[in-house]
């Protein structure tokens, strides 16, 4: 993968990063949720992992965690 966005409308060869967040959820019976990605998009296709994504710009991290979670299993994150 090329690390360079040559697209940019800089025209300037800048870095492409993405910051993200996972989230390791426990249960009171010692269970860790892990999640299966969509085997047609993503950075991990077909793969089992951590729930997470991205962060938004200008969203802080708890908020993209919060978010995240919700979207991708549909639980409400209380306590970070």
């Amino acid at each position: 993968m090329n690390d360079v966005d040559e697209n940019r409308p800089s025209g300037k060869n800048v870095p492409r990063w993405r910051v993200g967040v996972v989230g390791v959820i426990q249960n009171a019976a010692d269970q860790y949720l892990i999640c299966r990605k969509p085997k047609n998009r993503g950075v991990f296709p077909g793969q089992w992992a951590l729930p997470g994504g991205g962060i938004e710009p200008g969203e802080r991290m708890e908020a993209a965690l919060r978010r995240e979670i919700k979207e991708e299993v549909g639980i409400e994150v209380f306590d970070i």
